[in-house]
């Protein structure tokens, strides 16, 4: 905690929304599952090796993703969900091998497309597409976000998360690659005892807690069951992709993930309030006031202000505690170490 925190004592919070991963939720799994989805889409012409790439997984994330440095610059330009990061880096790779660019640096050159370009979620996601159709003519309803390519990205990375078991008693289809899956290794960022505690000292001083996350319900549902914490969260408060998808269909034409403040504003007015009044703006403006956001990436920053929430920044992402000028350049309410903090300042 630093002096941009000390603000803190002269406001007073009904409710507060957590961002998961980056904030109690490790999201090293999540890297991992989305650089191995990346080296078998992009790497399709060869025979994959799935027991070579579960036992290398660390390896491919590190070459992949160029030491998380990708990761790091689309974390900053907006992009929250782990498909999202594997889409757009297997478009980047396409885009710089059909430049000519020699497989032996394609993963740093992915890192400068994005550093080069510094266009910000969403409109990055067009920028991308775009930048495949061209050199590939490709239609662009197949490579968009949302299309066809898009897809396959998620089904791929469903495989190699939840591994072919779990995977085909969630979708009712059997893969057959003999994946394991990277789910049963989730780990919190912190001892569960030290987060659950956190939690229990947040209800008794009356807070309700909430969830705004890029996870599918499953896959948030799963570890913090496990972890026994669940129970904790306000259900009507918890706002999962799953919320989001089934929003963006009642809302045709719309991207609601973060950076849109939907998830945000969702799990401030609950999971009951109509899709179609948050997204017109039919809610008492001043509730937004009575809600604290904690998040750890650019994404969730945008998407709390957007909202007009505060908002928390703990250093404890991708980019660590070199994000902290980041933060306070985009007048993060709240600057700190970690979500254990809370405890001390609230």
């Amino acid at each position: 905690m630093d002096e941009h925190s000390r603000r803190w004592e002269q406001k007073k919070y009904q409710k507060i929304l957590f961002d998961m991963d980056g904030v109690i939720t490790s999201e090293r799994q999540y890297w991992t599952t989305a650089a191995l989805t990346v080296f078998e889409l992009y790497y399709e012409d060869e025979e994959l090796n799935i027991a070579w790439c579960e036992e290398n997984a660390a390896a491919v994330s590190h070459r992949i993703f160029n030491n998380d440095e990708t990761i790091k610059v689309l974390k900053a330009l907006g992009v929250n969900t782990n498909w999202d990061l594997a889409y757009l880096t297997l478009l980047a790779a396409s885009v710089k091998k059909a430049e000519g660019e020699p497989d032996e640096s394609i993963w740093e050159s992915v890192t400068e497309f994005f550093y080069d370009n510094g266009i910000n979620a969403p409109e990055l996601y067009d920028f991308a597409a775009e930048s495949v159709c061209e050199l590939y003519n490709f239609e662009f309803d197949t490579v968009k976000r949302m299309g066809k390519l898009w897809h396959n990205v998620q089904d791929v990375f469903q495989q190699w998360y939840m591994g072919d078991e779990f995977y085909e008693c969630v979708y009712g289809r059997h893969p057959q690659r003999g994946k394991k899956g990277l789910i049963s290794g989730e780990q919190p960022l912190f001892p569960v005892a030290e987060i659950k505690q956190l939690l229990k000292n947040l209800r008794k001083k009356g807070y309700c807690l909430g969830i705004g996350t890029g996870r599918s319900t499953l896959e948030i549902r799963e570890p913090l069951e496990m972890w026994g914490i669940r129970e904790l969260f306000d259900e009507k408060s918890v706002v999962t992709y799953d919320t989001v998808e089934r929003a963006q269909k009642n809302c045709v034409g719309l991207q609601l993930a973060k950076p849109h403040p939907y998830v945000f504003l969702k799990g401030a007015l609950g999971c009951d309030y109509p899709d179609q009044k948050i997204v017109s703006g039919e809610y008492e403006a001043s509730l937004r006031k009575t809600i604290l956001v904690v998040g750890d990436a650019g994404a969730d920053i945008l998407a709390a202000k957007a909202a007009g929430m505060d908002f928390a920044a703990v250093l404890t992402g991708v980019a660590g505690k070199d994000s902290y000028d980041y933060f306070k350049e985009l007048d993060a309410d709240y600057i700190l170490d970690d979500v254990l903090e809370l405890d001390k300042v609230l």
